[in-house]
Protein backbone atom coordinates (compact mmCIF):
# COMPACT_ATOMS: atom_id res chain seq x y z
CA UNK A 1 0.00 0.00 0.00
CA UNK A 2 1.41 3.40 -0.80
CA UNK A 3 1.74 6.03 2.05
CA UNK A 4 -0.23 9.34 2.22
CA UNK A 5 0.97 12.17 0.88
CA UNK A 6 -0.36 14.39 3.89
CA UNK A 7 1.57 13.56 7.52
CA UNK A 8 1.22 15.75 10.67
CA UNK A 9 4.67 15.64 12.19
CA UNK A 10 6.27 16.09 15.78
CA UNK A 11 9.75 16.26 17.80
CA UNK A 12 13.11 15.16 15.72
CA UNK A 13 14.10 11.45 16.00
CA UNK A 14 17.21 10.85 13.78
CA UNK A 15 19.88 12.65 11.89
CA UNK A 16 22.55 10.89 10.18
CA UNK A 17 25.55 12.41 7.80
CA UNK A 18 27.26 10.03 5.11
CA UNK A 19 30.64 11.43 3.54
CA UNK A 20 30.39 11.21 -0.07
CA UNK A 21 32.82 11.33 -2.74
CA UNK A 22 33.28 13.13 -5.74
CA UNK A 23 30.26 11.37 -7.37
CA UNK A 24 28.04 11.88 -4.69
CA UNK A 25 27.97 8.66 -3.10
CA UNK A 26 28.98 7.06 0.18
CA UNK A 27 32.32 6.58 0.60
CA UNK A 28 32.35 2.95 2.07
CA UNK A 29 35.64 2.25 4.21
CA UNK A 30 35.80 -1.49 2.65
CA UNK A 31 34.51 -3.42 -0.53
CA UNK A 32 32.07 -6.94 -0.14
CA UNK A 33 29.34 -7.78 1.74
CA UNK A 34 29.51 -4.89 4.82
CA UNK A 35 27.81 -1.86 3.92
CA UNK A 36 28.15 1.88 4.63
CA UNK A 37 25.56 3.03 6.96
CA UNK A 38 26.84 6.85 7.53
CA UNK A 39 27.53 8.24 11.01
CA UNK A 40 24.34 9.07 13.15
CA UNK A 41 24.39 12.41 14.93
CA UNK A 42 23.06 11.32 18.29
CA UNK A 43 21.24 13.02 20.67
CA UNK A 44 19.72 15.69 18.11
CA UNK A 45 17.58 18.39 18.98
CA UNK A 46 16.65 20.37 16.29
CA UNK A 47 16.87 20.91 11.94
CA UNK A 48 15.78 24.36 12.00
CA UNK A 49 15.55 25.52 8.31
CA UNK A 50 15.14 28.75 6.63
CA UNK A 51 14.21 29.32 3.21
CA UNK A 52 14.14 32.61 1.57
CA UNK A 53 11.26 34.59 0.66
CA UNK A 54 10.87 35.58 -3.05
CA UNK A 55 11.67 38.95 -4.89
CA UNK A 56 8.57 40.51 -4.79
CA UNK A 57 7.81 43.28 -7.72
CA UNK A 58 5.84 45.35 -7.92
CA UNK A 59 4.58 47.83 -10.95
CA UNK A 60 3.47 50.57 -9.71
CA UNK A 61 1.93 53.94 -12.02
CA UNK A 62 -1.20 56.01 -12.02
CA UNK A 63 -0.18 56.28 -8.26
CA UNK A 64 -1.11 52.60 -7.50
CA UNK A 65 0.35 48.84 -7.99
CA UNK A 66 -1.00 47.55 -11.41
CA UNK A 67 0.72 44.21 -10.95
CA UNK A 68 2.51 42.01 -8.48
CA UNK A 69 4.84 39.54 -10.26
CA UNK A 70 7.53 37.11 -7.84
CA UNK A 71 11.45 35.88 -8.61
CA UNK A 72 12.86 33.47 -7.39
CA UNK A 73 14.97 34.32 -4.20
CA UNK A 74 18.87 35.18 -4.71
CA UNK A 75 19.60 33.78 -1.63
CA UNK A 76 20.08 29.87 -1.05
CA UNK A 77 18.16 27.66 1.68
CA UNK A 78 20.41 27.45 5.07
CA UNK A 79 19.57 25.30 7.94
CA UNK A 80 21.15 25.08 11.83
CA UNK A 81 21.27 21.60 13.21
CA UNK A 82 21.54 21.69 16.96
CA UNK A 83 22.87 18.66 19.53
CA UNK A 84 22.93 17.79 23.32
CA UNK A 85 26.37 16.98 23.50
CA UNK A 86 30.15 16.88 22.31
CA UNK A 87 30.95 14.47 19.00
CA UNK A 88 34.09 14.37 18.32
CA UNK A 89 33.76 11.72 15.53
CA UNK A 90 31.43 13.88 13.50
CA UNK A 91 32.69 16.92 14.20
CA UNK A 92 36.15 15.26 12.61
CA UNK A 93 34.72 14.58 9.52
CA UNK A 94 32.70 17.76 8.98
CA UNK A 95 36.21 19.38 9.26
CA UNK A 96 38.31 17.59 7.45
CA UNK A 97 40.62 16.54 10.53
CA UNK A 98 41.17 13.67 12.43
CA UNK A 99 40.51 12.43 16.07
CA UNK A 100 44.16 11.51 17.70
CA UNK A 101 44.24 8.92 20.75
CA UNK A 102 46.81 10.66 23.46
CA UNK A 103 47.31 7.93 26.20
CA UNK A 104 43.46 7.24 26.92
CA UNK A 105 42.44 10.81 25.87
CA UNK A 106 40.95 11.57 22.45
CA UNK A 107 41.26 15.16 21.10
CA UNK A 108 40.34 16.97 17.91
CA UNK A 109 41.15 20.45 16.62
CA UNK A 110 38.69 23.60 15.74
CA UNK A 111 39.48 26.32 14.03
CA UNK A 112 42.15 24.76 12.23
CA UNK A 113 43.78 25.24 8.69
CA UNK A 114 41.09 22.77 6.97
CA UNK A 115 38.95 25.96 6.72
CA UNK A 116 37.69 26.16 3.37
CA UNK A 117 38.33 22.28 2.87
CA UNK A 118 35.27 20.85 4.47
CA UNK A 119 34.08 17.95 3.03
CA UNK A 120 30.59 17.36 1.14
CA UNK A 121 28.36 15.04 2.39
CA UNK A 122 24.55 13.88 2.71
CA UNK A 123 22.54 14.28 5.13
CA UNK A 124 19.26 12.32 6.10
CA UNK A 125 17.18 13.45 8.91
CA UNK A 126 13.52 12.75 10.28
CA UNK A 127 10.55 12.72 12.58
CA UNK A 128 7.33 10.71 13.46
CA UNK A 129 3.92 11.75 12.25
CA UNK A 130 0.58 10.44 12.05
CA UNK A 131 -1.31 9.91 8.70
CA UNK A 132 -3.94 12.88 8.82
CA UNK A 133 -5.32 12.20 4.99
CA UNK A 134 -8.76 12.65 5.48
CA UNK A 135 -9.65 9.99 2.57
CA UNK A 136 -6.96 7.45 3.42
CA UNK A 137 -8.03 3.92 4.95
CA UNK A 138 -4.92 4.77 7.65
CA UNK A 139 -5.81 7.58 9.10
CA UNK A 140 -4.13 8.36 12.71
CA UNK A 141 -1.23 4.95 11.52
CA UNK A 142 2.35 5.95 12.55
CA UNK A 143 4.06 7.88 9.87
CA UNK A 144 7.71 9.75 9.22
CA UNK A 145 8.73 12.64 7.80
CA UNK A 146 12.21 13.05 6.44
CA UNK A 147 14.62 15.56 4.22
CA UNK A 148 17.41 14.22 2.52
CA UNK A 149 20.15 16.76 1.09
CA UNK A 150 22.38 14.84 -1.39
CA UNK A 151 25.58 17.31 -0.96
CA UNK A 152 25.99 19.84 2.07
CA UNK A 153 28.75 21.56 4.20
CA UNK A 154 27.75 21.60 8.14
CA UNK A 155 30.31 23.84 9.96
CA UNK A 156 30.50 22.45 13.78
CA UNK A 157 30.09 25.65 16.04
CA UNK A 158 31.48 24.41 19.71
CA UNK A 159 28.94 25.46 22.38
CA UNK A 160 29.38 27.70 24.99
CA UNK A 161 30.74 26.19 28.84
CA UNK A 162 28.26 28.23 31.72
CA UNK A 163 27.26 27.62 35.18
CA UNK A 164 23.87 25.34 35.44
CA UNK A 165 24.08 24.52 31.68
CA UNK A 166 24.06 21.28 29.84
CA UNK A 167 25.99 20.72 26.69
CA UNK A 168 24.69 22.35 23.78
CA UNK A 169 26.26 22.47 20.36
CA UNK A 170 25.33 24.45 17.14
CA UNK A 171 25.80 23.61 13.45
CA UNK A 172 25.99 25.71 10.14
CA UNK A 173 24.26 23.80 7.60
CA UNK A 174 24.82 24.94 3.74
CA UNK A 175 22.91 22.88 1.18
CA UNK A 176 24.03 22.93 -1.90
CA UNK A 177 22.39 22.85 -5.33
CA UNK A 178 22.85 19.50 -6.76
CA UNK A 179 21.16 17.61 -9.70
CA UNK A 180 20.55 14.13 -8.98
CA UNK A 181 19.57 11.75 -6.05
CA UNK A 182 22.59 10.03 -3.54
CA UNK A 183 22.43 7.48 -5.62
CA UNK A 184 22.94 8.66 -8.85
CA UNK A 185 20.00 9.00 -10.84
CA UNK A 186 19.92 12.61 -11.72
CA UNK A 187 16.69 15.04 -11.75
CA UNK A 188 14.16 15.09 -14.67
CA UNK A 189 11.69 17.52 -15.63
CA UNK A 190 9.39 15.04 -16.61
CA UNK A 191 9.46 12.67 -13.91
CA UNK A 192 10.16 15.04 -10.70
CA UNK A 193 9.18 18.49 -12.18
CA UNK A 194 12.54 20.00 -11.50
CA UNK A 195 16.22 19.56 -12.64
CA UNK A 196 18.02 20.84 -9.41
CA UNK A 197 17.28 21.24 -6.16
CA UNK A 198 18.60 21.64 -2.23
CA UNK A 199 16.68 19.89 -0.42
CA UNK A 200 14.15 16.79 -1.01
CA UNK A 201 11.23 15.87 1.74
CA UNK A 202 8.81 12.67 1.78
CA UNK A 203 6.61 10.83 4.15
CA UNK A 204 7.31 6.73 4.52
CA UNK A 205 5.30 4.48 6.37
CA UNK A 206 8.77 3.39 7.99
CA UNK A 207 11.78 5.03 9.15
CA UNK A 208 13.61 5.90 5.84
CA UNK A 209 17.94 4.60 5.83
CA UNK A 210 20.41 5.12 3.06
CA UNK A 211 23.07 2.27 2.63
CA UNK A 212 25.64 2.15 0.05
CA UNK A 213 28.07 -0.64 -0.67
CA UNK A 214 31.54 -0.97 -2.94
CA UNK A 215 31.38 -3.57 -5.61
CA UNK A 216 34.76 -6.31 -6.03
CA UNK A 217 33.66 -8.17 -8.44
CA UNK A 218 33.19 -11.42 -6.24
CA UNK A 219 30.38 -10.88 -3.77
CA UNK A 220 26.92 -10.99 -5.06
CA UNK A 221 24.81 -10.35 -1.78
CA UNK A 222 25.33 -7.15 0.01
CA UNK A 223 23.84 -6.99 3.78
CA UNK A 224 21.73 -4.64 6.15
CA UNK A 225 23.08 -3.88 9.04
CA UNK A 226 21.39 -5.94 12.04
CA UNK A 227 19.85 -2.95 13.65
CA UNK A 228 19.13 -1.53 10.37
CA UNK A 229 16.54 -4.47 8.63
CA UNK A 230 14.81 -3.09 6.12
CA UNK A 231 10.37 -3.14 7.11
CA UNK A 232 9.55 -5.52 3.88
CA UNK A 233 10.99 -6.49 0.97
CA UNK A 234 8.42 -4.01 -0.91
CA UNK A 235 10.20 -1.07 0.85
CA UNK A 236 13.51 -1.37 -0.08
CA UNK A 237 14.54 0.38 -3.79
CA UNK A 238 18.21 -0.38 -5.29
CA UNK A 239 20.04 0.73 -7.48
CA UNK A 240 23.70 -0.03 -9.34
CA UNK A 241 26.25 2.60 -10.54
CA UNK A 242 28.60 0.91 -13.11
CA UNK A 243 31.81 2.82 -12.71
CA UNK A 244 33.16 1.79 -16.02
CA UNK A 245 30.71 3.37 -18.16
CA UNK A 246 29.88 6.16 -15.38
CA UNK A 247 25.50 5.39 -15.17
CA UNK A 248 23.38 4.50 -12.35
CA UNK A 249 20.21 2.21 -13.24
CA UNK A 250 17.52 1.22 -10.66
CA UNK A 251 17.78 -2.81 -10.11
CA UNK A 252 14.78 -3.08 -7.96
CA UNK A 253 13.30 -5.60 -9.95
CA UNK A 254 16.13 -7.17 -11.41
CA UNK A 255 18.20 -8.18 -7.86
CA UNK A 256 16.40 -10.33 -5.07
CA UNK A 257 15.55 -8.99 -1.98
CA UNK A 258 15.24 -10.20 1.85
CA UNK A 259 14.35 -8.22 4.70
CA UNK A 260 18.35 -9.08 5.73
CA UNK A 261 20.48 -8.30 2.42
CA UNK A 262 20.34 -7.82 -1.35
CA UNK A 263 21.97 -10.35 -3.84
CA UNK A 264 22.84 -9.99 -7.53
CA UNK A 265 22.92 -12.73 -10.38
CA UNK A 266 26.29 -11.01 -11.59
CA UNK A 267 28.47 -9.38 -9.14
CA UNK A 268 29.01 -5.94 -8.67
CA UNK A 269 32.45 -5.25 -10.27
CA UNK A 270 35.46 -3.63 -8.85
CA UNK A 271 35.04 0.31 -7.87
CA UNK A 272 30.70 -0.03 -9.25
CA UNK A 273 28.66 1.19 -6.17
CA UNK A 274 25.41 -0.65 -4.52
CA UNK A 275 23.15 2.07 -2.95
CA UNK A 276 19.72 0.99 -0.70
CA UNK A 277 17.30 3.60 0.16
CA UNK A 278 14.60 1.53 2.43
CA UNK A 279 12.63 1.72 5.34
CA UNK A 280 13.83 0.36 7.97
CA UNK A 281 12.03 -2.28 10.87
CA UNK A 282 10.20 -0.65 13.48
Amino acid sequence: MATTKQAAGAGFRHCRIYEIDENGFGVVPATGAVGYDGVWFSLAKALTLTIPDPQILQHVGDDRVGGVDLLPPTEAMSAELRTGKTNLEVDAILSNVNVVALGEMQLSGAGTDQQGMEPHIAILAYRQAIDIDPASVTKGARRWIWVLMSQAIVFPKMGAMEEQAVDENTYTVQPMVFSQYPWGIEFEAATEGFEDAQLIRGISQHRPHLGFWEGDGVVVAFTFAATLQAAATTRVSVFHYVASTGITTDVTATVTITTADITFTVAPAADDVVTAFYEIAD
